[in-house]
């Protein structure tokens, strides 16, 4: 852990250990933030054989107590579904210049086709596709769920025309002539493509400008949109919640549920 040394949790009196840590940084990092430490310290008690700390019943307590007074409601970004991707497409083949709309088009589409977090999109390189007669797989190397970096391979499909993900990641890298290296890149604005690859941020910035030029609130969005606007298309087309995960490699349907956004708040009559 970053601020806490292992030494010093596994001292004479772990528990204690930890409830100090757990009150000196209460209400100065975020809950998200301590409880993932408290994950990583119960896995380095786990290697080494110990008891953990973390499971116990003070430790739980001060968490259980720090979520009631310092938690805070999760952000629900806004999704992407499918007509807002399309109408994204329309409007920015319209307003961009060519190389620029080619890489956008091609992070917003695989992004979304693919359920991938920004980060996810910004570390694939050439040699992590692999196209095939009906589509293309992915490989992620390292994901949020898959922080040993076994590696996570998805499929996405081929569509028809405009729509199809494979074929807009083929134009952009055919267009910005990139064969090996990171698959997105930064694009200068004389429309040149730059070395190196895109940071999560700019994949956020794509999103946020693609809402705005079709008129939406660019700060209802960000790079999670694509993701969430996967589930959330992706449970109103009727597909089961195995068809979703396999995609999103989501370990439970609990998880995924929270990524799905009812388009209304209204519940049709049961009658």
């Amino acid at each position: 852990m970053r601020h806490l040394a292992i030494n010093e949790i596994f001292a004479e009196s772990p528990p204690a250990a930890v409830l100090e840590y757990l009150a000196k940084y209460a209400g100065n990092h975020k809950v998200g933030t301590l409880e993932r430490r408290m994950v990583s310290l119960h896995k380095a008690a786990m290697r080494k054989n110990l008891p953990s700390p973390v499971k116990s019943l003070p430790v739980q307590q001060a968490l259980a107590g720090i979520r009631r007074t310092h938690g805070v409601r999760p952000r629900r970004v806004t999704p992407v579904v499918k007509s807002t991707l399309i109408e994204m497409m329309i409007v920015g083949e319209q307003s961009q210049k060519k190389i620029a709309f080619a890489r956008d088009k091609a992070v917003l589409m695989l992004s979304f086709c693919g359920a991938l977090r920004r980060s996810e999109a910004c570390a694939l390189e050439v040699a992590d596709l692999t196209f095939l007669d009906g589509g293309m797989d992915v490989l992620v190397r390292r994901s949020k769920t898959d922080g040993e970096g076994h590696g996570q391979t998805i499929f996405v499909p081929k569509a028809n025309g405009s729509r199809c993900a494979v074929a807009a990641v083929q134009e952009w890298l055919a267009l910005a002539q990139i064969v090996e290296g990171p698959v997105f890149r930064a694009v200068s604005r004389s429309d040149r493509v730059l070395p190196g690859a895109l940071s999560p941020q700019s994949v956020a910035l794509i999103v946020k400008r693609a809402a705005a030029r079709i008129g939406a609130n660019a700060d209802d969005f960000s790079g999670h949109s694509l993701r969430a606007g996967f589930c959330t298309e992706g449970s109103m087309a009727g597909l089961a919640n195995w068809q979703i995960r396999a995609v999103t490699r989501h370990v439970n349907d609990v998880h995924l549920a929270t990524y799905v956004r009812p388009l209304s708040n209204k519940t049709p009559s049961l009658l």
